[in-house]
């Protein structure tokens, strides 16, 4: 583990350049035994950084990963079996994380949460009841511990006995704000605070929106609950839409400012919860869906007919509608909306939101 924290702790690395290396070298140890700065660097590095990998090899490790040790904080890195499988999908993800409590486990189904800070009566009650659902039904609700629809968010699944992950904006040795010293000590015994920054680091403002890509990257699906037209929470559903995750959305009404983010979401597709039981239900049935999806996808690449390849290149990983698709294709309406519902079927594609359609992860 040493190598682990000494490679993660070598400033000016950015996460993509600390993930090339590990391809390259296999391991953190390896970039400590292996790493050639006149050989290896081109492509991956700049000057600066191969400097600061230079000066890093310096260190005594032991002596930092016993300073480490002392915090009695956990690690676990892309190079662990314990590592949130669904965040090797975000193409900038963090080599490690620092956490306080305990992980989820790889078979865990995580949905995220977030929402104003200033939210209304109406939003805590929702975020809080949606949270007790998906806690009782054995969810693991992952958000932000920001007051407001985050706060209650991780309260509701704590209420029902369920398990919640506080992903911070800071070290996971400091609470914030201050002002959830209670909830941020019951997330640690039922559950875990989180985060890519290192112990001390104080929660500037530039470090949330990076932070908000891994609550949506642990999770399945993103809930939104009150957001307003510019609001934050809007970041965290662009980072779910580029990684391919289900929306949900708790509607309000329409002259509520609150709630202008979220009927937005819902005007371009985002499915809307009626009731938190029907969400659960949702939910389910979209298990069942990935399932099927799954199944489906032992057919190849080479069972699609050249139409459909053609209509197949045309879809990505972010949702496609079906008049761009058209368009692009060439063909008329008809045969591109029956290409596209063949694909479906054979699960290459699925329908993210109306008429907008993305291809299967299990696909690739």
């Amino acid at each position: 583990m040493k190598y682990k924290y000494w490679f993660n702790e070598i400033e000016g690395l950015g996460n993509v350049a600390r993930n090339k290396l590990i391809e390259k070298y296999g391991s953190a140890e390896g970039v400590y035994n292996e790493f050639n700065s006149k050989e290896d660097w081109v492509g991956i590095l700049n000057v600066k950084q191969v400097e600061n990998i230079e000066e890093a090899r310096k260190y005594n490790l032991d002596l930092k990963y016993r300073e480490f040790a002392s915090y009695g904080e956990s690690m676990v890195t892309v190079e662990d079996p314990e590592y949130p499988r669904d965040l090797f999908e975000v193409y900038d993800h963090p080599y490690g994380l620092y956490f306080l409590g305990e992980l989820p486990e790889a078979q865990d189904e995580m949905v995220a949460m977030v929402g104003a800070r200033c939210c209304s009566a109406y939003g805590k009650t929702m975020a809080s009841e949606i949270g007790y659902n998906l806690g009782a039904n054995g969810f693991v609700v992952v958000s932000g511990m920001a007051k407001g629809i985050d706060s209650a968010s991780h309260e509701g699944c704590l209420q029902a006995g369920g398990r919640t992950v506080a992903v911070l904006g800071c070290g996971v040795d400091i609470c914030y704000p201050a002002m959830n010293r209670k909830l941020y000590q019951k997330i640690i015994e039922n559950g875990c605070v989180i985060s890519e920054y290192p112990h001390g680091r104080q929660p500037l403002a530039g470090q949330f929106p990076s932070r908000n890509r891994i609550i949506s990257g642990m999770s399945k699906s993103l809930v939104v609950v009150e957001a307003r037209k510019k609001s934050g929470s809007l970041i965290t559903v662009d980072f779910a839409l580029e990684q391919g995750k289900d929306i949900y959305v708790v509607p309000g009404r329409i002259t509520d400012k609150m709630s202008e983010g979220c009927n937005r979401l819902i005007n371009q597709g985002a499915q809307i919860i009626t009731s938190s039981d029907d969400f659960i239900q949702s939910l389910r049935e979209c298990d069942l869906r990935n399932l099927n999806l799954n199944h489906n996808n032992e057919n190849t690449h080479k069972d699609l007919t050249p139409e459909e390849h053609k209509i197949y290149d045309l879809i990505d990983y972010y949702p496609t509608s079906l008049n761009v698709i058209i368009d692009n294709s060439g063909m008329d309406y008809f045969e591109v909306l029956s290409i596209i519902i063949g694909l479906v079927e054979k699960g290459f594609i699925y329908e993210k939101f109306k008429n907008q359609y993305v291809i299967s992860k299990n696909t690739y």
